[in-house]
């Protein structure tokens, strides 16, 4: 392995479990992951943990930011659209 040729241990517990976490992220997920680990030192388990809270917490904002959208534009179409008294 590439890793162990650098003196890491790959069969780490921590080493592991950031493997197995990665695995199992979407593409989106998984190529931030890859951006934010640059550099020579291998991650963290501490790393990794703050990476996933920041990234949910940014997911979290974008979708109550959409369903906001979603809803003011909603609301605007109920108004424009009024059905005349008697009709």
């Amino acid at each position: 392995m590439a890793l162990e040729g650098k003196g890491f241990d790959v069969h780490s517990p921590e080493c592991i479990w950031v493997y197995m976490v990665a695995e199992n992220l979407n593409s989106e997920t998984s190529h931030e992951w890859e951006l934010s680990c640059a550099g020579d030192e291998l991650p963290t388990i501490e790393n990794h943990k703050q990476f996933l809270e920041d990234r949910a917490s940014a997911l979290k904002e974008n979708k109550e930011r959409n369903t906001l959208q979603v809803n003011h534009s909603q609301a605007e179409t109920d108004q424009s659209v009024r059905i005349a008294p008697g009709a």
